[in-house]
């Protein structure tokens, strides 16, 4: 008896030691060990890649989408925004595509590539070439909760001035609804 008695008080104190460490606070409630968080679930942390044939078939098309269409491809702020400047009687931002960062061009070669940028973020870049000379357009996304992206930017060869975003007079890197 007195064996069972040592053997359940040994395993009691080799348990206690191999616990993590917690530190009380002044009410003496325990305080969640740091490296505890870290050990946590890393649901909320997962990257999300977005679906960059969305992209693929954009960019597919022969010209940039009719005004109907933006809410197919952009988030609501930047279809409205996309429309309003297309309804100007007088030249607007859009125009140009936006897509090639050009009003002219012969794409010979592309290539897609989707980064996670978060757990609802991520970007599409694509490399391409036109005319001989190598561009970039980067889209900006968003993924809402049915899971589908929309695109809340466009930036073309990572110019600072290259956001269609800022050009439509919204905020960059502000997205209120995707």
């Amino acid at each position: 008896m007195k064996a069972a008695v040592y053997a359940a008080c040994g395993a009691a104190a080799f348990l206690i030691a191999c616990s993590p460490k917690t530190e009380a606070d002044p009410a003496g409630a325990p305080k969640a060990d740091p490296a505890g968080a870290a050990a946590a679930p890393a649901a909320a942390s997962v990257q999300a890649v977005p679906d960059r044939a969305m992209i693929e078939e954009l960019n597919a098309k022969e010209t940039t989408p009719e005004p109907e269409e933006l809410d197919a491809y952009f988030t609501p702020d930047m279809a409205k925004a996309m429309r309003a400047d297309m309804a100007r009687e007088e030249v607007g931002v859009l125009s140009y595509d936006y897509r090639w960062n050009a009003q002219d061009f012969e794409i010979t070669s592309t290539a897609y590539e989707a980064v996670a940028a978060g757990p609802d973020r991520g970007r599409v870049v694509v490399s391409f070439v036109s005319f001989g000379q190598s561009g970039k357009t980067t889209y900006d996304m968003c993924r809402r909760a049915d899971g589908q992206w929309r695109i809340y930017d466009v930036r073309s060869n990572d110019a600072d001035d290259g956001s269609l975003r800022h050009q439509l007079g919204l905020k960059r890197g502000e997205v209120t609804q995707c």
